[in-house]
């Protein structure tokens, strides 16, 4: 396989407790839009598996009891959603229930040309999501 047959990110899977509550969560509180619901036969009975998307970004919720635990460890660090006027952005997420890990964007007026601000919160399963401004 040739390197240009890479055409770039088709989603990040997480592995959730409830597949329907992450949807939720992210579709009510964050608007993104749903996408493909998948149902599978796994070692320990059903995988449920939910596709959410905002612009090019795809998120995938994992839903498996037996596989859960063991690979909840390996699950990404984060995902980071890149968004413009944060301030507005958190304002709105603050008015619908959402906890930051920070007061107030951190600014890294270093990073990339113009530098970017950006804010830590917690999806529904503990997961790292950060929204990100670059100016």
């Amino acid at each position: 396989m040739s390197s240009s047959a890479m055409q770039g990110l088709a989603h990040i899977g997480v592995f959730v407790a409830d597949a329907e509550a992450s949807r939720r969560y992210y579709t009510e509180k964050l608007g993104f839009e749903d996408g493909i619901r998948y149902q599978m036969d796994g070692d320990d009975g059903p995988v449920e598996i939910r596709f959410v998307s905002q612009g090019s970004l795809v998120v995938e919720f994992v839903q498996d009891g037996g596989a859960y635990a063991e690979a909840n460890a390996a699950s990404p660090n984060h995902i980071a959603i890149a968004c413009k006027d944060i301030d507005a952005q958190v304002a709105a997420l603050r008015e619908k229930g959402v906890e930051f890990e920070t007061e107030k964007p951190i600014d890294l007026m270093d990073f990339g040309a113009n530098g970017c601000r950006f804010i830590m919160f917690r999806g529904p399963d503990g997961e790292r999501l950060e929204l990100q401004e670059m100016l």
